[in-house]
């Protein structure tokens, strides 16, 4: 049985954020005193005295037109609009959220007559009670006719307490216009892809730090914190744009975290046919990523749908080639092998000495080497073993991490 799901509505900066999290118990959403920072729909799983149910955190609601607005704002306000609705309409209960210390507006009442129409149950919450006296002023709520308000304080816990994912799973979870940043918190999505569960983390678009500040600063740390929990790192670039600097930078992120990297080159139904060369691109991403050679590419346009399954089943292959184990024997039959291939280097006339290797158990492949003297370990060498595992073994589209311990030298 589906478990009933309350949306959480209001205009913007009214505290919807703030109660999200307060029901949640953590810091799901972002919450600073700036309109709009909430512009998809937050989904999370709670429980209230046993009974579970799922939340839903939305974007703020402006019905209406503002003559001021440029096309781009009058289309991102539509877009979060539009989430609005679809949460209220598959919601089993709405929140409907308003702030004492500003009153009823006009926007209040719209939204109030928006509810009325979807005939959704709706509870009036009446936010922002932080002093004496704001029970009273909660009193003008009476005359929206949808209830008796609920007075509390989400934030200090008074009162009773980006377009690839949405051609996945079929719905417009999270916004997507033409302003950069519409993703502002990591938006969790459960799939069935394959026969199997896989949750799809949307970001915040991640920008160079000096062009980050304020919120866009949450965002990005959000962001990086998603990539701690995830096995994945889905980097989508902008095929008409080309791969470009922040591109491979992001990319950096996602090995560094030792995490699988599957590359999306998307909106490649705007390219020509010249320009389709996968070929080519593989060479342009080879040379941008040099850190990163092994990593997947996968074609896509997520507007035509075009192949838009497969950054998921690439995905899916990685995380089977990060589960990949090398017996011990099997590895130091490899490990002689190259060895006779390629002599380890000479530093100041001493020689390395590799002795044997062991896969260590780790979420990241991980291979520790026991050598004479790690500090002769050349960078050029880590990187032929690392070809020569991959070769032999596989792991593709995830890093590899060699570690060299010092043991005796062998008489």
């Amino acid at each position: 049985m589906a478990l009933p799901v309350v949306a959480i509505v209001g205009r913007p900066n009214v505290g919807k954020s703030a109660l999200f999290n307060r029901i949640l118990g953590e810091r799901r959403a972002i919450v600073d005193p700036m309109a709009g920072l909430t512009r998809d729909r937050l989904y999370a799983e709670s429980e209230w005295r046993g009974r579970k149910f799922v939340i839903v955190d939305t974007a703020g609601l402006v019905l209406g037109k503002d003559r001021d607005e440029v096309p781009a704002q009058r289309e991102l306000r539509r877009r979060m609009e539009e989430q609005s609705r679809l949460a209220i309409e598959e919601a089993d209960l709405v929140l409907f959220v308003l702030d004492v210390r500003e009153g009823l507006t006009a926007v209040d009442r719209d939204i109030a007559e928006l509810l009325r129409k979807s005939r959704t149950p709706v509870l009036v919450v009446a936010n922002k009670a932080d002093g004496r006296g704001r029970e009273v002023l909660a009193s003008e709520f009476y005359e929206l006719g949808i209830g008796d308000p609920w007075v509390i304080s989400a934030l200090h816990g008074t009162g009773s307490k980006s377009s690839l994912v949405n051609a996945l799973i079929g719905d417009a979870r999270s916004l997507v216009t033409a302003v950069p940043g519409t993703t502002r918190d990591p938006v969790d999505t459960t799939v069935t892809f394959q026969g199997k569960r896989v949750l799809l983390v949307d970001t915040a678009g991640i920008r160079r730090p000096g062009l980050t500040r304020g919120v866009e600063q949450y965002s990005l740390l959000r962001g990086l914190r998603a990539m701690e929990r995830a096995d994945i790192g889905i980097v989508v670039i902008d095929a008409k744009d080309g791969l470009t600097a922040q591109d491979a930078h992001i990319a950096g992120y996602v090995v560094e975290a030792g995490r699988g990297l599957v590359l999306v080159l998307n909106k490649w139904d705007l390219l020509t046919p010249e320009e389709k060369e996968e070929k080519v691109w593989r060479r342009k991403v080879k040379e941008a990523l040099s850190f990163a050679p092994w990593a997947p590419i996968s074609y896509v346009s997520a507007k035509t749908g075009q192949r838009v399954a497969q950054p998921l089943e690439v995905a899916l292959k990685v995380v089977e080639e990060r589960r990949r184990r090398v017996a011990t024997p099997e590895l130091n039959r490899w490990l002689r092998t190259i060895l006779g291939k390629r002599e380890p280097p000479t530093r100041k006339g001493k020689r390395l000495k590799v002795l044997y290797a062991t896969q260590a158990e780790a979420t990241t492949p991980t291979f520790v080497f026991f050598v004479n003297d790690p500090e002769l370990v050349h960078f050029s060498y880590r990187r032929y073993l690392d070809s020569q595992l991959r070769q032999v073994f596989g792991f593709g589209g995830t890093p590899i991490r060699l570690v060299f311990r010092k043991r005796g030298e062998e008489t």
